[in-house]
Parts: C-alpha cells; sequence; structure tokens
C-alpha cells in the first residue's frame, strides 16, 4: 500500500507519545513493503528510515509561553496541506484538528481513503483549557468527527467519548493502542542513579506534576527524578524548593535519549503519572516493559493499569497518592514479572499488525 501519514511534528525531533507512534508504526509498515509518506513541519530531512517525508510548512514553536498550543501554527500548517503523491490511504492525527479538513480534500480528490487516529477527546475540557473561546475548540473538534471513514482511537476511554457525541461516519472506530519496543529496552540498563519515583511527560497544568511533588513531600526520605519539560516547570522547581524537598527531587529536564529515559525508569521503583488528560499515555507500557509499576489516576487510565497486579489507582488527592506511592513501592517485586507480562501485549509490532489490518480492511471496501 501507499500510505500519507498527516501529523505536524516527528519523533525524534518533538518528543511525544503522538509522534513517536506515527515513527514506529511507519518504519516498520516500509520494512514491511509499503510506502509512506509523511506530512509534516520542516525539520531538515526528506527521508526518516525509508519513510518520505514532506514538508508542509517551516518548523514553529507549538506552545505558548503559558504552554498553549499556538493557533497560529495550526492555521499555518493546515492552511499549506496538500497531500500530491497518489496513495492508496490517507491516516491524519487528530489534534490540532484544523488540518483534517485540507486532509479530507486531498482524499476526496484522489478518491482514497480518509482515516483519523484519535489520541485524546476533549470535550468540555476545551472550556478549562480556553475559558469561554473554548466553545469554539468544542464545535471544531465535534466537526472533525464527521470528516473520516473510519477512526481509529488509541483507548477504549477515547471510542466511548467519541461515541457520546454521536459521530456520524462510515465504518465507525476502530480501537488500536499505543505501543512498546520491548526488545529495546530489555537491552537497557538502570541508570546508575537510583530514585523511588519517577515522573514522565510534559510539564502542563493537566499533567499535575505539582500534585506529586506535595505528595513527595509526605513521603520522608522519598527521592523523585522529574523528566519533561514545559510550561509548569519552573512553578514545579519553585515548589520542591518551598517545601524543602528540592535535595531529594531531581528535575532532568528534556532527555535527548529514549535509552536513557529506559535507564531511568528502570532504576526507579514506581513510576507515577498524575495527569488528568490523556488517551493511552505511552509511557505506561514503557514502564511495564522495564518492570516498573505505574501509580495514575482513576477515571483516567483505568483499562491500562490493573489493580494490585501493574499498580494502582487513586484520586487526584495528596493523601491518597501519597498511601498507593507507598504501597507500590512496597509491592514493586511482586508487581514486576506481571508489568513485563503486560508489555509484551502492547508491542510495536503487533499494534503495526492491527493497524495494517485496519488499513487493508479500509482499502478493500473502496
Amino acid at each position: 500500500m501507499k500510505i500519507a501519514v498527516v501529523n505536524d511534528t516527528v519523533h525524534p525531533f518533538f518528543k511525544g507519545g503522538a509522534q513517536k507512534r506515527v515513527y514506529e508504526i511507519s518504519r516498520r509498515l516500509v520494512q514491511r513493503g509499503h510506502e509512506v509518506h509523511w506530512y509534516c513541519m520542516d525539520y531538515g530531512v526528506r527521508e526518516l528510515e525509508g519513510i518520505q517525508m514532506h514538508p508542509v510548512s517551516p518548523s514553529y514553536d507549538l506552545y505558548t509561553t503559558e504552554g498553549k498550543r499556538r493557533i497560529r501554527q495550526a492555521m499555518a500548517f493546515a492552511a499549506r496541506l496538500n497531500i500530491r503523491e497518489r496513495v492508496d490511504i490517507i491516516d491524519c492525527m487528530n489534534f490540532p484538528y484544523l488540518h483534517c479538513l485540507p486532509a479530507l480534500v486531498s482524499a476526496r480528490r484522489q478518491g482514497v481513503p480518509l482515516v483519523i487516529t484519535w489520541f485524546e477527546f476533549w470535550g468540555d475540557y476545551w472550556y478549562d483549557y480556553m475559558g469561554r473561546p473554548g466553545w469554539v475548540g468544542k464545535q471544531i473538534e465535534k466537526m472533525v468527527t464527521r470528516l473520516p471513514q473510519l477512526i481509529i482511537a488509541d483507548s477504549k476511554k477515547v471510542r466511548e467519548q467519541l461515541l457520546d457525541v454521536n459521530i456520524n461516519h462510515h465504518w465507525g472506530i476502530k480501537v488500536v493502542p499505543d505501543g512498546v519496543d520491548n526488545a529495546l529496552i530489555a537491552g537497557v540498563e538502570p541508570s546508575r542513579d537510583k530514585y523511588d519515583v519517577v515522573y514522565v511527560g510534559r510539564m502542563l497544568a493537566h499533567k499535575n506534576v505539582d500534585v506529586l511533588i506535595h505528595a513527595l513531600a509526605g513521603l520522608d526520605g522519598v527521592t523523585a527524578a522529574i523528566i519533561g519539560q514545559g510550561e509548569s516547570l519552573v512553578r514545579c522547581v519553585q515548589l520542591a524548593t518551598e517545601l524543602g524537598i528540592d535535595d531529594r527531587v531531581r528535575f532532568l529536564g528534556h532527555v535527548e535519549s529514549d535509552e536513557d529515559v529506559y535507564a531511568t525508569i528502570k532504576s526507579s521503583k514506581v513510576l507515577v503519572l498524575p495527569s488528568t488528560q490523556e488517551g493511552h499515555p505511552l509511557v505506561i507500557p514503557e514502564a511495564y516493559a522495564c518492570g516498573v509499576p505505574v501509580v495514575a489516576i482513576e477515571g483516567v487510565c483505568d483499562e491500562f493499569v490493573v489493580p494490585g497486579a501493574t499498580g494502582y489507582l487513586t484520586p487526584l488527592q495528596v493523601p491518597a497518592m501519597r498511601i498507593v506511592i507507598d504501597q507500590a513501592m512496597d509491592m514493586r517485586q511482586a508487581l514486576r514479572a506481571p508489568c513485563l507480562a503486560q508489555a509484551e501485549k502492547y508491542d510495536w509490532e503487533k499494534i503495526t499488525d492491527m493497524v495494517e489490518s485496519v488499513y487493508r480492511e479500509v482499502v478493500g471496501r473502496c
């Protein structure tokens, strides 16, 4: 098959779950004999592990100093998107939405199906993110659900959220979760720097790293590594100092190498993900592949954490989070084998099988 994928940002130049998913699946599809064209911002490369790269716009900074996505960047990318290569199918990542309409125009012009891969559904969260103007974002998001022949959701939760808005497209929603490179992670040695707790992700308000820091303050002697950058980083560093735990909470910022991230996870006892806005967080199967249990927020990551087997769920409350972090650290050895077993279910080769099957089904119907 000839496949066009549309995502403005590209792994490894931009670190994020969606970017890594596109990269890992696309390069495996190329290895299987498919032709993959990636329409993206310009990162100065025209081929990436056999993937043919098509720069649509210059590479812009995505976020403002307040951590909000730049609307101008989304508009510029959408305005210039034109899929000229003849392909059999177009798979467009959902965010930041505006580019999905020109992707549909390209699909209609070529007479090929449009698939949208959906990572998070925001719904009313738009009001938290933008205030009253969030109504516009909410309506655009709902409109985009009606564009493709089929949606690939990265979690059952996202699928249910999409169904709740009464989407009306041809062939429904397929769930294909994110994956993990078990073979790569198995070969990584733990870091020489040891921690009790590790957080990996962007430093944004909805990630709630400040709640984790408050929880750590009540856990005597517990150390932590915080990996990631973003608008809340400075505030979290200040908070750790104010709470008197800056000597046991280390902010590592952006870590370039995935292997170095895995090494730090492996050197930790538990990974904590206090985020309240997620689809399928890629870091969860990555932690499992490292043999490390996960503490996440209930109602957000329930389908990916098996309490008492691969980790624990907690409300977004400091006292409750302290209890389950302590519990996960105590149980880490018993949880190691179930975590490794769970990671095998998410191997990228199996995930690529699922995506390839969906593509073949959709192309076969057209």
